[in-house]
C-alpha cells in the first residue's frame, strides 16, 4: 500500500514546478543585451503590450532608439518566452471575464519578430508595415489616457484643497476603491465590445455584483497596482503621468493567481510593493 502511494505521489514530486512569469519589456531588452541572464525554473511569458511597446519603437517616437538593442529584444522574446498572449490588455480581460466569447482578431506577432530579428531593413517590410493598424488604435486611446489621468489628478488636489478632510479620508479608505477599480475594467471591456456594436448584457442587479466580484478576484493584483497608482498620483504633487504609464499599467492586467510579475523599473516596483503585492514580483 506504502509503495502504491509513493507511486501515485511521484509526479508531484519530481515534476518541476516551473514559475509562470508576466515581464514588463524592459526584461526582453536585458535578456537581449546580456544585462540580466534568464533564471532557473522559470517560464516566461511575453505580452500583446510588449510586442506593441517594442515593435513600434523606433525613430519615429524614440529618441534614444537602438537598432542593435530592438533586434536582440525581438530575439529574446523568440528565444526565451514560453507563451505569447497575443490578445490586447482589454481583450484579455473580456476573454477572462467572458470565456466563452472568441470574437478577437487574428494576430500572428511571431511573425513581427522575426522581421525584426532577421530582416536588414525590418522598419521598410511589407509584414511590420501591415501590421501598424493593429495598434493604432491602441495608441490614441494611450494619449487619451494620460489626459484623463491628469485631469483627475486636478480635480482631486482642488477637492484636497477646499477640504482637508477629504484628503484624510483618500487615504484612509483605498479599500473601498477596489470595487471602482473592478467596474473600470467592466467599462474598458464594454467599451471595447462597443467598437463590435456588442456590450455587456446583465439580468439584474445582483448579476452586476457578482460580476464585480468576480472582476476583483480576477484582477485583484492590477487593481491594486492601479489603486495604488492613482493614490500616489493624487497625493503625490510631484507626480505626473508618463506617456509610458498606459501601456506598463494596462501589461499588469495580464497577471493572474497562478503567474508573478517581472520589472526592471525601480516607479514600478515601488508601486507594486506599496500596493502590496511584493509577493507577486519575481
Amino acid at each position: 500500500m506504502i509503495k502504491s502511494l509513493r507511486k501515485l505521489l511521484c509526479p508531484f514530486f519530481t515534476k518541476s514546478s516551473a514559475m509562470k512569469v508576466i515581464c514588463d519589456t524592459n526584461i526582453w531588452y536585458g535578456l537581449g543585451s546580456g544585462a540580466i541572464q534568464l533564471p532557473k525554473k522559470v517560464q516566461l511569458i511575453a505580452t500583446w503590450s510588449n510586442i506593441i511597446e517594442l515593435a513600434y519603437s523606433h525613430p519615429k517616437t524614440k529618441a534614444d532608439f537602438d537598432v542593435v538593442q530592438w533586434k536582440s529584444a525581438a530575439t529574446a522574446i523568440l528565444n526565451h518566452s514560453k507563451k505569447i498572449i497575443e490578445l490586447d490588455p482589454f481583450e484579455f480581460a473580456t476573454k477572462r471575464v467572458f470565456p466563452t466569447y472568441n470574437q478577437f482578431l487574428n494576430r500572428d506577432l511571431k511573425s513581427i519578430l522575426r522581421t525584426i530579428s532577421e530582416k536588414d531593413e525590418p522598419l521598410s517590410d511589407d509584414n511590420y508595415t501591415s501590421h501598424q493598424n493593429f495598434f493604432d488604435g491602441f495608441i490614441k486611446v494611450k494619449d487619451e489616457f494620460v489626459t484623463k489621468l491628469l485631469d483627475i489628478k486636478s480635480d482631486v488636489r482642488k477637492e484636497f484643497a477646499n477640504d482637508g478632510r477629504f484628503k484624510e479620508l483618500f487615504k484612509k479608505n483605498q479599500k473601498d476603491y477596489r470595487r471602482i477599480r473592478a467596474a473600470d475594467i467592466l467599462v474598458d471591456i464594454n467599451a471595447y465590445l462597443n467598437q463590435k456594436n456588442e456590450e455587456i448584457g446583465f439580468d439584474n442587479g445582483d448579476d452586476i455584483e457578482k460580476s464585480l466580484k468576480s472582476v476583483e478576484s480576477d484582477f485583484d493584483f492590477y487593481i491594486s497596482v492601479k489603486q495604488r497608482f492613482l493614490h500616489n498620483l493624487s497625493l503625490i504633487k510631484s507626480m505626473t503621468v508618463e506617456p509610458n504609464d498606459f501601456i506598463d499599467l494596462t501589461n499588469l492586467m495580464y497577471v493572474d493567481s497562478e503567474t508573478y510579475y517581472w520589472t526592471l523599473e525601480n516607479r514600478w516596483l515601488n508601486i507594486i510593493r506599496e500596493s502590496g503585492q511584493g509577493s507577486k514580483l519575481l
